[in-house]
């Protein structure tokens, strides 16, 4: 996610428009060999773009993700209005780190990108909270954007929203909920009310639907500034959730 937010961001800078949405669906695993990344203008017009990126492996014509990014420009307009209650985030100094699940298993350094988060998480009188940065750059010998960092980390929010729940995890593995939790995400959406600055990114989770084996989540997208978006993703349900 984090390359498609580099090719998106890349190609936006050309007409000096905003990315607001950011969709990616991913239609396989995607392999470990070199991809090739194919971003052209779906529309190109003086107050709205649209931009469409495809992955493929260098050795296949067949896409392995697609994102499509969503671009107007910004204009000014002193009359923010906001629908909903706001709960802003408590910063992530002094918040507890969220230990990787299965990590205590491994007897190598773990290679999964999720553990190469620093990641904290937290409660106050709203909810269960949790802040998230990346600990590398994203391509080796290039500085790393805030927004391509925030892209990067959309891939895991949905993981990380269900496993920061301590007590719902252990509910799950001891069978006082039927509720399952491993599950594969295939897409994620993410709204970008104004650019996302710094490092860390926060989120509230909230999963809003699961039946069927699918699952539908909705979350609210923080930086140290405050609330920056809303993200949504499905997934594909696998199983019940097992305590390393």
């Amino acid at each position: 996610m984090g390359l498609f937010g580099r090719e998106i961001e890349k190609t936006a800078a050309q007409t000096g428009m905003r990315v607001v949405r950011l969709t990616i669906d991913l239609f396989k695993a995607v392999p470990m060999r070199t991809l090739v990344a194919e971003t052209r203008f779906e529309r190109q017009g003086s107050r709205i773009a649209a931009i469409v990126s495809m992955l493929r492996p260098v050795d296949s014509d067949a896409p392995v993700a697609r994102a499509s990014g969503l671009l107007l420009r910004a204009q000014q307009h002193d009359n923010p209005y906001r629908g909903n209650t706001e709960y802003p985030l408590p910063c992530p100094s002094g918040t507890e780190p969220l230990r990787p699940v299965g990590a205590k298993k491994r007897r190598k350094p773990p290679a999964f990108f999720h553990e190469r988060l620093d990641t904290r998480h937290g409660a106050d009188d709203a909810g269960r909270y949790l802040w998230a940065r990346m600990k590398q750059d994203l391509v080796a010998g290039e500085a790393t954007s805030p927004f391509q960092m925030a892209a990067a980390m959309m891939d895991v929010m949905y993981g990380w929203g269900v496993r920061m729940d301590v007590e719902r995890i252990r509910a799950l593995a001891s069978g006082e909920n039927d509720m399952p939790a491993l599950s594969i995400n295939v897409d994620s959406t993410s709204y970008w009310e104004r650019p996302f600055t710094g490092e860390w990114l926060g989120m509230r989770p909230s999963v809003i639907s699961q039946r069927d084996g699918i699952a539908t989540v909705s979350n609210v997208l923080y930086d140290a500034s405050g609330r920056v978006g809303t993200s949504t993703s499905s997934a594909l349900i696998q199983g019940k959730f097992r305590t390393p």
